[in-house]
């Protein structure tokens, strides 16, 4: 990766990635953690992530001008930068918002950002586990990349990803939101169908997300809700 200025740290085995930059001093430079294996992987909402070998698990810190709340929907920015790298056409990965992403119906990667004030600005930990290869025993309603992709190893899907990973939080820094063109729609797995939402009273249909990563959901009365902390159950069939 001659490609990339910045700190690097690889491990053969570590807890979570996202924890160790958490607790690693700030930098001018953006620091990229990886390990080929995590003994307390960490998901959305602190679940566990389960992290046998042959998939790639990294942590990616970057400092970002401005406060925390300017960079709400760096989430989507970067869940939206993986799906469009690997699968331009939109034939086989999906995203679920708020940061998840399917592979023909079964879930393959996840992605977490945690914020830290440092002066100014804000750094930005963002956490990507991503299943690769099936492991032996493997629950099926798992899904990996290269049941459907040609087969990479965590070294070269990372090499395919992090260039545009950092050039999407480059123009970012710049305009801390989605373009108006932005592409979510065609990955979406919920768009236009109808769901239950946590906190949310009723059924509500899902059309997407805004240029901040908001959820925009249509409830029973015909209004327009656009929401950043709520949680989708899967789409209803009626």
């Amino acid at each position: 990766m001659h490609f990339y200025q910045g700190h690097l740290y690889h491990f053969a085995q570590l807890d979570s990635t996202q924890r160790y930059l958490l607790d690693h001093p700030p930098t001018a430079l953006p620091v990229l953690c990886i390990a080929d294996t995590q003994s307390a992987g960490v998901g959305q909402r602190g679940r566990p992530w389960q992290s046998p070998p042959g998939q790639l698990y990294m942590s990616l810190a970057v400092n970002l001008p401005g406060e925390a709340a300017l960079h709400q929907g760096i989430a989507q920015m970067l869940a939206l930068t993986i799906v469009e790298t690997l699968d331009s056409q939109a034939q086989t990965l999906r995203l679920k918002w708020p940061n998840d992403i399917y592979a023909n119906g079964r879930k393959c990667a996840g992605i977490l950002v945690d914020s830290q004030p440092h002066g100014d600005s804000t750094r930005i930990i963002a956490g990507i586990g991503i299943n690769l290869a099936r492991p032996p025993a493997s629950p099926a309603e798992q899904g990996y990349l290269n049941e459907h992709f040609p087969a990479r190893t965590p070294h070269t899907l990372l090499a395919s990803l992090l260039p545009a990973l950092l050039a999407g939080l480059e123009r970012w820094a710049d305009k801390p939101y989605l373009p108006i063109e932005h592409r979510w729609t065609d990955y979406d797995l919920c768009y236009q169908q109808r769901a239950t939402l946590e906190g949310e009273d009723g059924h509500h249909t899902l059309y997407g997300i805004d240029q901040k990563g908001r959820l925009i959901a249509k409830s029973a009365d015909g209004k327009l809700h656009f929401l950043t902390r709520t949680r989708i159950a899967w789409p209803t069939s009626s």
